[in-house]
């Protein structure tokens, strides 16, 4: 068999486990927290920025996935939102996504203003490491309130490939439930509104945020023996290639190649002759 042949078999063979299809993970719980630790995720809100709201005036967002298990190692991750409204009258914001170093299971409860578990949640979502950011503009929601109008529009879809926290963050929470936290690390110079900031991920009651996860799976073990195989079937066919092991095969007892015989002629010059 050819070098050639022989890679394009050991190609054949390794190739279905080289990607696997993308998994898709919808977010099964978000919401948002105020600095003052109100938080209802009963409600579809997941407001990020400044406003006047009794119950708090800075607010933080969450998103929490529910993992499947048995994937190998995640390549790639890439949270994929839509934003719903646009608020303040500053060309952009700036939405930061981090890590949530608490229980997920906390986030599930309602918190009144002054409770001090949400609070605590509120100080998290903006401490854990950075997973990336999003710059949005008033053209990406579908509700722009970049002005009093508050024009109705299609909206983007945006997506962030998570750095190497994230997937880290990811890989090691496989099986479970993994949350992402949001801020707006951007302000407008006027509020439109009570608001200035982004919603963004849920629109009327329904969640618009996912992560799209990306994994390479390890080989089979009848793969493994085929590789196996192979490499062994390579070196024996480069130690026959090689000229010290031609020298040693052509000594070897009954082997298959010809005896070489010198003879000696008249005229005392050396003759060869293959028997």
């Amino acid at each position: 068999m050819s070098w050639a042949k022989l890679l394009t078999l050991g190609l054949l063979v390794s190739a279905p486990f080289a990607t696997a299809s993308p998994v898709t993970a919808s977010s099964s719980l978000q919401g948002d927290v105020s600095d003052q630790g109100f938080a209802n995720p009963v409600v579809y809100f997941t407001f990020m920025g400044k406003s006047t709201n009794v119950n708090g005036t800075v607010w933080r967002a969450f998103w929490v996935f529910d993992l499947p298990s048995g994937l190998a190692p995640v390549t790639e991750a890439t949270f994929v939102v839509q934003p719903s409204g646009y608020f303040g009258d500053g060309a952009q914001h700036t939405v930061v996504f981090t890590d949530f170093l608490l229980s997920p299971s906390l986030l599930s409860a309602s918190y009144t203003a002054g409770d001090a578990t949400g609070q605590s949640i509120f100080a998290d979502l903006g401490a854990g490491a950075v997973y990336g950011q999003l710059n949005v503009v008033p053209s990406d929601a579908r509700v722009d309130c970049s002005t009093p109008s508050c024009t109705v529009q299609p909206g983007h879809t945006l997506s962030l490939k998570l750095n190497s926290a994230g997937l880290s963050a990811i890989n090691a929470k496989l099986g479970a439930s993994f949350v992402i936290g949001g801020y707006v690390s951007t302000t407008s110079p006027n509020l439109v509104g009570d608001s200035d900031g982004v919603q963004l991920g849920t629109y009327f009651n329904h969640s618009i945020a996912e992560l799209q996860l990306q994994s390479v799976p390890e080989p089979g073990t009848a793969s493994l023996f085929v590789l196996a195989g192979l490499a062994a079937f390579a070196r024996q066919r480069f130690r026959r290639r090689s000229p010290g092991s031609q020298a040693a095969l052509g000594a070897a007892p009954g082997h298959d190649q010809r005896d070489v015989v010198v003879l000696r002629g008249s005229g005392g010059k050396a003759r060869q002759r293959l028997q």
